[in-house]
């Protein structure tokens, strides 16, 4: 598994990079091989030239013997071919020793021996001074006839390096080719189609969508697609059925908790059952809160459309604080940016927003409550920034992520007061529909002070509008 896990590090990321590098290795083995098998044919094909070539040497003697010496020059010009000279010798023969690379001077050696012992073979240093780099020099073989005239038969050596060398050179260049193609193919048939398929995924965000089958995509492809598709259905219908269910539930409890309040209220209103019809309500309002909260975290799932009409998130503020003080709550209005006053927002959503802020500050915090509203510059533009802030604790970063999940309660005596978990998970669905997202500030400062959580929107003509940003995360 380590060896593995290594050996993935160093494979490229991308499916093209790897598959180019798959191409490669197979195309540099193949060459490999190649350069394998041509070196195990250009040593037997070595052997065949070196005895050719002192065949030819050989036979040429042999010729000049038989012909009688007036006509032994006519002879040495009709065998004279491009790569093979004959002509009577008017200079010392030389002998030729000299370190020569280890092919050339196999076959140098391998010529003296077929030639015998009379043929003075030599290799000039300067037929391979004047020569192009890999190639061969000019052999030269000097003998004597029967009646003592010198003669030099002349040949070019090449060496089976420079054959191979060719070759092995030819093959890599049609292996980058291959490479090359390989990429293109890949890229065109292989990678875009799953790149594509991947930038739609990622489209789509936190939401679930089907996918259009693909155009021209390989079979694999379809499956995937189909698949995909298959599971975005069953989780449709689940989700579908989970928002009937609690929407069901809710609804149907309504009716009882009525009757049940009213019954309370009106048969025991006497002093001597006070203290009972106290608590008796004040378990009928919370669980009048958690329907509530099954009700508005059901009902947000349907989109930003149903979260109500656009509306001042200023005076939407001013109420919901004026609202918990008349409760007897300590709960006040903190700076409110100019600028952001004549935010218009959805009225429902803000109230939902505030009052989920609000009640989970006096519930988990401690007073006084403040909220504020101000506006902030972010990489996207300009930001609403609507504030609750408390003097309490707070929570830390991994408690607010676990907060903002659904039926997560931190605190789990806080069920008892009607707290089921919902809160801070209505305001993140909120902030996601609105395009907008949900955050914690620590305690030690900020405008208002103390611990805060912040719902954060993108402002119209500044950044994403809100409605704009939900359907871009769809």
């Amino acid at each position: 598994m380590i060896r593995a896990s290594r050996f993935a590090r160093v494979l490229p990321r991308s499916l093209v990079g790897r598959f180019t590098l798959l191409v490669a290795a197979v195309g540099v083995l193949s060459l490999a091989l190649h350069m394998g098998v041509m070196a195990l044919w250009m040593q037997s094909l070595s052997g065949d030239m070196t005895r050719a070539v002192a065949g030819r040497v050989m036979l040429a003697r042999q010729m000049l013997e038989r012909e009688p010496v007036a006509g032994r020059d006519a002879l040495a010009a009709a065998l004279v071919q491009p790569h093979f000279a004959l002509q009577r010798r008017t200079e010392p023969a030389d002998e030729g020793r000299r370190h020569l690379p280890p092919p050339m001077q196999t076959t140098f050696d391998a010529l003296r021996e077929l030639v015998g012992p009379d043929v003075r073979v030599s290799l000039p240093a300067e037929s391979i001074s004047l020569g192009r780099p890999g190639e061969g020099g000019i052999l030269r073989f000097d003998f004597l006839l029967s009646n003592g005239e010198p003669w030099r038969a002349a040949t070019r050596l090449e060496p089976p390096v420079a054959a191979l060398l060719g070759t092995g050179l030819g093959w890599l260049l049609l292996v980058a080719l291959a490479v090359f193609a390989a990429l293109a193919l890949g890229a065109r048939f292989i990678a875009r189609p799953l790149a594509q398929l991947a930038a739609r995924l990622e489209a789509q965000g936190a939401t679930l969508q089907a996918l259009p089958p693909p155009r021209g995509g390989a079979s694999e492809l379809h499956t995937l697609t189909q698949s995909f598709n298959r599971l975005v259905a069953a989780v449709h219908r689940a989700e579908g059925d989970r928002q009937h269910l609690l929407a069901g539930v809710s609804h149907d409890l309504r009716t009882p908790l009525a009757r049940l309040r009213l019954r309370i209220e009106t048969q025991l209103d006497d002093s001597q059952h006070q203290p009972l019809s106290n608590a008796l309500l004040a378990d009928v309002d919370a669980i009048e809160r958690i329907v509530a909260q099954f009700l508005a975290y059901v009902q947000g799932e349907s989109g930003a459309a149903a979260l109500g009409a656009p509306d001042v998130v200023a005076e939407l503020l001013r109420q919901a604080v004026g609202a918990r003080v008349e409760q007897g709550f300590d709960v006040r209005v903190g700076e409110i940016d100019p600028p952001v006053q004549a935010c218009l927002l959805p009225d429902l959503a803000v109230q939902r927003v505030l009052g989920n802020l609000i009640d989970n500050a006096l519930a988990h915090g401690r007073a006084p409550v403040v909220v504020g509203l101000r506006q902030q510059q972010a990489a996207t533009g300009l930001e609403g920034v609507l504030s609750v802030a408390d003097t309490g604790a707070g929570m830390t970063a991994d408690e607010f992520e676990r907060a903002r999940l659904p039926f997560v309660r931190l605190a789990p005596e806080a069920a008892a007061h009607g707290h089921c978990g919902l809160g801070l998970a209505i305001v993140a669905q909120i902030a996601r529909q609105l395009g907008g997202r949900l955050e914690c500030r620590p305690p030690g400062g900020g405008t208002p002070p103390g611990f805060a959580i912040e719902f954060v929107w993108p402002l119209p003509g500044a950044g994403r509008p809100p409605a704009a940003a939900d359907e871009e995360r769809r």
